[in-house]
């Protein structure tokens, strides 16, 4: 089996437009403190959500105790930023693999000098349409130690295509993301939905 580093991943080269809401959000990501928690909401990757990430998190006073990532109607996006970005908080090496356009695998791992968010706990969002590299950033994040999936299992695209943008890679050796608590949100408002998942998390221990 060969190996590849993050560096040999395709980096599909997309435009974000940067705007301002009442969280700190940029397009297609905010971030948002929920009690002594943090959520990160990601629509899709696009290039751009690991360096915001960095840093917005790396500025705040001290480390949240519990990351929720919502990667909910998550279609994917850009690939390498969606890898890079669930890389953030994993310490393990190995992260994904790939099918190369020879039908050979190849296993990305996690470079020696790519930054590390530390954070005790990981609730991970997902539903029906999480999809593609959203589903990447997920099972890259399930090596988290102590990590908690909430929601619907997720849609399970698994090949790689571009319209614009050559590959070598045509797949993901990864299946569909089954949640540990399955779970149907009775409201669309995120804060409550997030608060739902801390309570969610804190009555699995």
């Amino acid at each position: 089996m060969c190996q590849g580093s993050l560096t040999y991943l395709p980096l599909f080269k997309q435009s974000l437009l940067i705007g301002l809401c009442s969280t700190i959000a940029f397009a297609t990501v905010s971030i948002r403190p929920i009690s002594d928690s943090m959520a990160i909401t990601i629509k899709e990757f696009t290039g751009s959500i690991t360096e915001k990430t960095i840093k917005e998190l790396r500025e705040l006073p001290e480390t949240p105790h519990t990351v929720i990532i919502d990667l909910q109607d998550n279609n994917g996006g850009n690939l390498h930023d969606a890898v890079a970005f669930g890389a953030l908080f994993v310490t393990q090496n190995t992260l994904i693999e790939f099918t190369q356009d020879n039908g050979e695998p190849l296993l990305i791992t996690r470079p020696m000098n790519h930054p590390f968010l530390s954070t005790k706990a990981l609730i991970i969002l997902v539903n029906e349409t999480t999809a593609s590299a959203a589903e990447a950033t997920a099972t890259i994040l399930k090596h988290h130690p102590n990590h908690l999936i909430i929601g619907k299992t997720t849609y399970g695209k698994t090949n790689i295509s571009t319209k614009n943008t050559p590959t070598k890679y045509t797949g993901m050796n990864i299946t569909k993301i089954k949640p540990d608590i399955e779970f149907e949100w009775p409201t669309t408002d995120k804060e409550a939905q997030y608060l739902t998942a801390l309570a969610l998390r804190n009555a699995s221990k």
